[in-house]
């Protein structure tokens, strides 16, 4: 009898002993997103700008030192850290932002890898922001999210990042709830007269640095730039001895409130939703040589947005690496 009672207490010795070590490592792997929460979320705006987009502060048009949205340009597509220091505490472009904290969770079978594949939960950094500097209901809001993916297991490797966009030109919509948002967007109705040449401006500087970095990737190789479209392979590529991965991916809100509010950082603001939520889902399609429009949409998993926050680290310091063509 004593045996037996000392068998059982050296099992749950051992078995606690496990469970610590299981939790020690849980903390420290998700230690990299809780940093950057932190940092994120660290200092709320007591009173929030509004940023004016304008091609004042582009610098000079053409291949230019002086060209701070073409060095901006190269900029994401080069660097991959978290955190950078924006110049005056916020970006060139998409400068009026919200930032959330979620969950990305794939919970419906398929042939796709990586963090595309069932199974899959990762937390979440995302930012919601409009391309130019309208940001009320009655102005043209080209609207999107950047998804920043730090998966327990990521370690020291890159963040993940994903982007997507209602439009290129901005619509007009009472809540953003209601736009659905793909990785290759439509033009979208023309912006104002106001907005054109800034549009075309930017059109010019970001297809030149894309077409930098596919030739330094190509060995010369001409490859057409697609500013318009932002590819997720490496998402489907993350540990995948296998790759298979969509051509478009695209968020619909599945969240069924709608806020009444004209600037969309107070739409947002999850303490006006049910449970402090907001939810998307996620859905993905193939190309088999038809039309974006014409294909085959396939429903993975949800988006949770579950924080959010305005704030000097959302607008002025939180950066996405862009991903380009192969």
């Amino acid at each position: 009898m004593v045996n037996y009672l000392m068998c059982r207490k050296f099992k749950f010795i051992l078995g606690l002993v496990a469970c610590l070590s299981c939790a020690s490592i849980t903390v420290q792997a998700n230690q990299r997103f809780e940093t950057l929460k932190q940092e994120v979320f660290a200092e709320p705006y007591t009173e929030r700008p509004t940023f004016k987009v304008t091609r004042k502060r582009f610098g000079k048009s053409g291949n230019n030192p002086a060209n701070h949205l073409r060095s901006a340009a190269r900029r994401t597509l080069k660097n991959s850290q978290d955190l950078i220091n924006f110049k005056n505490d916020r970006k060139l472009l998409q400068a009026n932002g919200i930032c959330f904290a979620g969950q990305w969770v794939i919970d419906q079978s398929s042939d796709y890898s990586g963090l595309f594949k069932e199974g899959t939960l990762s937390p979440v950094i995302v930012r919601a922001s409009v391309a130019l500097g309208g940001v009320l209901r009655k102005d043209k809001r080209a609207f999107g999210m950047a998804i920043k993916l730090l998966p327990d297991t990521l370690g020291d490797e890159p963040s993940l990042n994903i982007f997507v966009l209602n439009s290129m030109g901005g619509v007009v919509a009472p809540n953003t709830l209601d736009l659905v948002m793909d990785n290759q967007p439509p033009l979208g109705r023309i912006p104002r007269w106001g907005d054109i040449r800034t549009a075309l401006r930017m059109k010019k500087d970001l297809e030149a640095a894309d077409r930098e970095q596919l030739l330094s990737r190509t060995n010369g190789e001409k490859i057409k730039p697609q500013v318009a479209f932002r590819p997720v392979n490496h998402i489907a590529s993350y540990q995948a001895d296998k790759v298979s991965s969509p051509k478009w991916f695209r968020l619909s809100a599945q969240t069924t409130t709608r806020v009444e509010q004209d600037d969309f950082r107070d739409e947002l603001a999850l303490s006006n939703y049910p449970d402090e939520k907001i939810v998307y889902a996620i859905e993905v399609a193939e190309d088999h040589g038809g039309t974006k429009e014409s294909a085959i949409w396939q429903a993975l998993g949800r988006l949770t947005l579950s924080e959010s926050v305005t704030s000097k680290a959302c607008d002025g310091r939180l950066h996405f690496q862009h991903p380009t063509l192969e």
